[in-house]
């Protein structure tokens, strides 16, 4: 059975391992999945988009998820947290769990850590500050909150331990249950912040890109595979002007001005655009090449390359999704295609084994492939509205999935004008494509949402 939200004033995801959530132009947050440590910040049936109600009286703008917490963030730039805080994930000083969004007044009264866009990896955090700093909080056994203390934090729980647990048996909680300044970057414009499981990436105005954390599969894109405690700037990449980032559950991409895609980190199911059995960890940035074959069903990536320029980018925890179009001038940016180019188009590749590639089966893709459209094609009619779909032509607008994320969404509008809003279909192999102004499409087969 499909199981449709519509939704009027649709603005935007996120996605964790087990939960999504949407926001809503007016500042209203849906989500649903698992609640085990009360990440949703709500009562109610965990498999339908249900409204966090105690974030009624504030206008949110953004919402950051873990595994087992949430941060969202208003547009007043105030920050909300709620949910497990074990290794202070939640940046409150303490270890308490949260079972319901509070103000959190560390990450909004104070001048060096007030934020104005909030990030997540596993159990780590960061914020871009008003005074365009960057701070970090939460689990750093891997290096991962990018601090410059000589003394790299020893504090962690192993994934295996209870994450309820409470304990003040360290010294240097601080520097972990509180915001810390990642002053190695305080002088360098940010752009953008892309939190992997255990590991993070900075862009900066200018396309620099800097990285951070775990790197035992190349995430990093440094050249080799040894962990980084502090920013390090990907050198590979100075001169490809980069103006988007995205990373996964511990591989990366980043977009070029001009439209070109990289990739590097773990490629073992193929996330990184190319056969695992060539290269099964990329530890520097390799251009993604789009074959004229490639929506085929297994993904092979044998016909010719074709020149292709990607608007979009992002990374899953082992799978990557892609908003690409043809252009027939490859030295063009994006802003300026001819007007010959092909229309948008949602490419996919990586580990499928929850069907979150959507694109019919579940075996996994080494090569950028195509999601096909599935629906009610042109010049059908869609009983339910009366709206006739001659001249309508479907363009993904956003792709949604997140590092620890084992499922995707894509946002398609149709170029007609409809007075229908948004609408959210139930997880499938295929995306499931209603007959509305704009649809918001699933693929994933995980029963936690």
């Amino acid at each position: 059975e499909v199981v449709n939200l519509i939704l009027d004033n649709f603005s935007h995801m996120r996605m964790s391992r087990k939960q999504s959530a949407m926001i809503t132009s007016d500042g209203s947050v849906y989500n649903c999945g698992e609640n085990d440590f009360n990440e949703l910040g709500r009562s109610g049936k965990r498999s339908l988009f249900n409204r966090v109600d105690i974030l009624d009286t504030v206008s949110i703008a953004d919402i950051a998820i873990g595994d087992g917490f949430s941060l969202a963030l208003s547009k007043d730039n105030s920050v909300y947290s709620w949910g497990v805080n074990s290794i202070g994930e939640l940046a409150t000083g303490h270890r308490n769990r949260i079972e319901k969004p509070r103000l959190n007044t560390k990450l909004t009264d104070s001048t060096d850590t007030s934020a104005v866009s909030i990030f997540s990896g596993s159990h780590h955090s960061m914020a871009i500050t008003k005074s365009n700093g960057i701070v970090s909080w939460g689990n750093n056994r891997k290096g991962q909150l990018g601090s410059d203390s000589a003394v790299i934090q020893q504090q962690y729980l192993s994934t295996s331990a209870d994450l309820t647990t409470t304990s003040n048996n360290s010294a240097n909680d601080s520097n972990i249950l509180n915001a810390k300044s990642i002053l190695s970057l305080r002088h360098r414009p940010i752009a953008q912040i892309s939190c992997g499981e255990e590991f993070s990436l900075a862009l900066t105005n200018t396309g620099l890109i800097y990285s951070w954390g775990m790197n035992d599969s190349g995430q990093l894109g440094v050249g080799d595979n040894c962990t980084r405690y502090r920013p390090t700037l990907v050198t590979s990449l100075k001169s490809a002007k980069i103006s988007l980032i995205s990373s996964g559950g511990s591989h990366s991409s980043g977009v070029s001005l001009y439209g070109s895609l990289f990739s590097w980190g773990n490629n073992q199911h193929g996330q990184c655009g190319c056969s695992p059995k060539e290269n099964r960890t990329i530890q520097l940035p390799r251009v993604v090449e789009f074959s004229n074959n490639n929506s085929n069903s297994n993904g092979n990536g044998n016909g010719n390359n074709i020149s292709n320029t990607v608007h979009d980018v992002v990374c899953g925890s082992a799978h990557t999704l892609i908003i690409s179009s043809s252009s027939n001038n490859k030295n063009s940016p994006p802003s300026y295609l001819p007007s010959g180019q092909k229309q948008k188009e949602v490419y996919a590749m990586g580990l499928n084994s929850s069907g979150q590639l959507g694109i019919g089966h579940v075996i996994d893709v080494c090569s950028p492939t195509l999601i096909q459209r599935h629906g009610v094609s042109d010049g059908q009619t869609d009983s339910s509205n009366n709206h006739s779909n001659n001249n309508r032509e479907m363009v993904p607008v956003a792709i949604y999935t997140g590092p620890l994320a084992f499922h995707s969404f894509i946002l398609y509008e149709y170029t007609m004008n409809d007075k229908n809003g948004p609408e959210c279909s139930s997880p499938y192999t295929s995306p499931i494509i209603p007959t509305h102004h704009h649809t918001l499409s699933s693929s994933s087969s995980s029963s936690s949402s």
